[in-house]
């Protein structure tokens, strides 16, 4: 359909012409960009151009990759604050559940006993249940009967 003296139509393939300047895109999707360089005198100036190009191209992404491992720290030191809080909180929460613990155990042993030997009790002074000595009791009603 090309031959001599016709014009190339818009879905003709040729290489005439000069190229559209586009970035290229290779097989895996990635865009390639197309980088002017100047005029060069001789393929050293156009080795050290590219060289430089290069470097400051790695320097950004240096530049970039240490921004985001200075937020990555941030964020670990920020979860490891948060994980302290927390433990701190699960320790205070385990204690009163183990005095809580003891306390049911406490009132579970007087009220079985209460129901086992009720009849022979005369009197309810008789039964004295040993208290547990609780680093920090929060139980005022024990602290009354310690004083």
């Amino acid at each position: 359909m090309s031959g001599p003296g016709s014009k190339r139509t818009v879905g003709d393939v040729g290489s005439l012409g000069p190229p559209e300047k586009k970035a290229a895109v290779e097989d895996s999707g990635t865009t390639v960009e197309t980088i002017k360089l100047g005029s060069v005198s001789s393929t050293e100036e156009q080795d050290l151009r590219t060289l430089q190009l290069k470097n400051k191209k790695l320097a950004g992404m240096l530049d970039q990759r240490q921004a985001i491992e200075d937020e990555l720290r941030d964020r670990i030191e920020t979860l490891e604050r948060r994980q302290a809080t927390d433990d701190a909180s699960l320790l205070i929460i385990n204690r009163y559940w183990s005095q809580f613990d003891e306390n049911i155990g406490i009132f579970l042993g007087r009220y079985d006993l209460d129901q086992d030997l009720g009849e022979f009790l005369t009197e309810r002074k008789a039964l004295v249940l040993p208290e547990p000595e609780p680093d920090s009791d929060s139980n005022p009603e024990r602290k009354k009967k310690k004083k």
